[in-house]
């Protein structure tokens, strides 16, 4: 635990422990941020790029190195590439199955509490700031802060992320966890204490009991302006992401993007090269014996090399000046007329067969692509997911789609776990400063089933298991799963849909199947069960308008199975008015 004094904390300032790894951690960032954050003007390139460009220089000459900076202009392509692979990376906010919950000694305050949250915009922040963060601060802080005089009935925490750029100092201490319910084990990492810049002049200091508030005066002397307990018992500030770059690191963390980022390098430099062959690729080199050339100016100079010298009657002005003959003829344009001497007769030579065109190399041009084409392929393979990249030759059969979603939803576990760590910590910081013992602690899941596909994908992807011969219950599982998409952003739709599965007959089959169906089976199917199906949402309308909105009816408080048997019922009437069987004493018609 700690518990530093004034004098401790003043020193913590002036002579930081961890510097050395501080300054690593905040180049790690710059070179990510170089990749994932574009700049608009080369003067507010960071030392990311000029370090990138010092590399690029090491690696060749400098007459092509020249070109290659005259090429190097924001924003640059990678920026491009991130940005794709980060919207992949987002699905984390999009989880079918995560969960949030708070206990209180009374319901009155977790509604207090779910107040508080919305008043923080809460879910904006995670997706905002936090993400801004994760995509390229990986070693940035979350720090939980209150306003120094109350001025409500409790106190209101509130969050904000410290750049890297701003850290002092701090220190991290690796602690075991055990959960409670599955007795797994792992380990995150507790701040003990941490020193930033807020501006220039004010910095502050925050460790297991305080916050400290001091200023710089002109002299480079620092004040305690503001001190206030907090009585957490632990500091209220944790780094936004708990993966350790390594098994000995405390502060630096590994980024998804972090094992890439020599691989975004050559990347960027390939397409550079790209550009650089393109540029000359339509303007071909023009290769022919030198002539001389039979200028003469005014003076009576004559040209030498492309240059004329001439000099004054009275010998008093001497000069040289470029020849406008020699001066144009290396200039050629479409409908360009080039003349060359005519040979006089066989002996004399052809000079039009001494005139020779050297085009761009195509091959080293397909060569550069395919390079950078198989790195950008590589690096969204390993921080998206294998399928990360669609691929028309890639086989569809169930097990190897299932296999590269499986993939994609590894990696998006892996970055849930970090945030559901990180939430948990803050909502528990929060409701310990506003409620103290009242507050009971917090259960947060951030999912690890996603939608990874829209409705359009998904929709395509079942008519595919479903040609592939996939088992009943696995193409049932899927449908929902399309439903669920559809509706994602609109729980009250999404609910509708799951709850009229259920009622659906031959659901996922439409007429022709069925008919297939009943064909293969060698015998009618059921008569009311098709007409429902035929009519579905036309009875489910008529039922509405009659009866009891499904809103209405899933809100009744019933069991799940008496409100699907309670329309099953009502559907079946209606089929029934259509499906009238004969009389018994009616004769057949004729």
């Amino acid at each position: 635990m700690a518990i530093l004094s004034n004098e401790q904390a003043l020193l913590v300032i002036k002579n930081p422990v961890n510097r050395r790894e501080l300054d690593e951690a905040l180049k790690h960032d710059n070179r990510i941020s170089m990749h994932a954050d574009p700049v608009l003007e080369v003067k507010d390139y960071t030392a990311a790029h000029k370090n990138f460009k010092a590399w690029v220089r090491s690696q060749i000459e400098d007459g092509k190195y020249k070109r290659f900076e005259s090429l190097f202009t924001p924003p640059i392509y990678t920026n491009e590439l991130l940005d794709s692979i980060y919207k992949e990376l987002e699905k984390v906010f999009e989880p079918r199955n995560a969960f949030k919950r708070f206990d209180f000694a009374s319901m009155e305050l977790e509604g207090e509490f779910i107040e508080h949250l919305k008043g923080l915009n809460d879910k904006a922040f995670w997706q905002n700031e936090w993400w801004g963060a994760f995509k390229s601060a990986i070693n940035s802080v979350l720090v939980v802060d209150m306003p120094f005089e109350q001025t409500t009935k409790r106190p209101q925490p509130y969050p904000y992320i410290v750049d890297t750029s701003d850290i002092i100092d701090m220190v991290n201490t690796k602690i075991r966890v055990v959960n409670a319910s599955s007795d797994d084990v792992s380990y995150t990492y507790k701040t003990e204490y941490v020193a930033y810049w807020v501006n220039p002049v004010t910095c502050n200091v925050i460790d297991d009991v305080q916050y400290r508030q001091y200023r710089k005066d002109k002299k480079g002397k620092l004040t305690l302006i503001l001190e206030a307990d907090h009585n957490l018992g632990y500091c209220p500030a944790k780094q936004v992401y708990s993966e350790p770059l390594g098994r000995k690191e405390s502060i630096k963390k590994k980024s998804p993007i972090t094992a890439s980022l020599r691989q975004l390098d050559w990347v960027l430099l390939y397409q550079i090269a790209e550009e650089y062959i393109d540029l000359y690729a339509p303007f071909p080199i023009i290769s022919m014996y030198d002539y001389k050339c039979d200028y003469k100016n005014e003076q009576g100079a004559e040209c030498t090399s492309g240059i004329l010298e001439w000099e004054s009657q009275d010998g008093k002005n001497r000069g040289t000046e470029e020849c406008p003959k020699c001066k144009t003829s290396d200039v050629m344009f479409p409908g360009t007329r080039f003349k060359v001497p005519a040979p006089s007769d066989s002996s004399d030579p052809d000079n039009l067969n001494n005139i020779t065109f050297v085009s761009a190399d195509i091959k080293n041009l397909e060569y550069i692509t395919d390079k950078r084409e198989g790195k950008e392929i590589n690096i969204r393979q390993k921080v998206v997911g294998i399928g990360s990249v669609e691929d028309s030759n890639q086989a569809k059969n169930a097990d190897q789609i299932a296999a590269r979603f499986e993939s994609k939803k590894t990696v998006l576990r892996n970055i849930a776990k970090n945030l559901e760590i990180i939430q948990k910590w803050t909502y528990d910081t929060y409701g310990r400063l506003m409620f103290m013992d009242m507050y009971k602690g917090s259960s947060v899941f951030a999912g690890d089933e996603f939608f990874l596909q829209t409705s359009t994908q998904q929709t395509k992807f079942f008519e595919e298991m479903k040609a592939s011969g996939l088992p009943e219950a696995e193409l049932t599982m899927q449908l929902e799963q399309v439903t669920q998409t559809l509706h994602k952003d609109n729980p009250n739709q999404m609910a509708r849909g799951v709850f009229l599965s259920f009622v659906e007959p031959y659901r996922g089959k439409n007429i022709k199947e069925i008919i297939e169906i009943s064909e293969k089976l060698s015998r009618s199917l059921n008569p009311i069960d098709v007409t429902i199906k035929v009519n579905f949402d036309e009875y489910i309308r008529r039922y509405e308008l009659e009866e009891i909105t499904l809103k209405e009816l899933m809100e009744q408080d019933i069991s799940f199975e008496t409100k699907v048997n309670l329309i099953k019922r009502k559907l079946k009437e209606y089929a029934e008015e259509e499906v009238l069987p004969l009389p018994i004493d009616t004769p057949p018609v004729e």
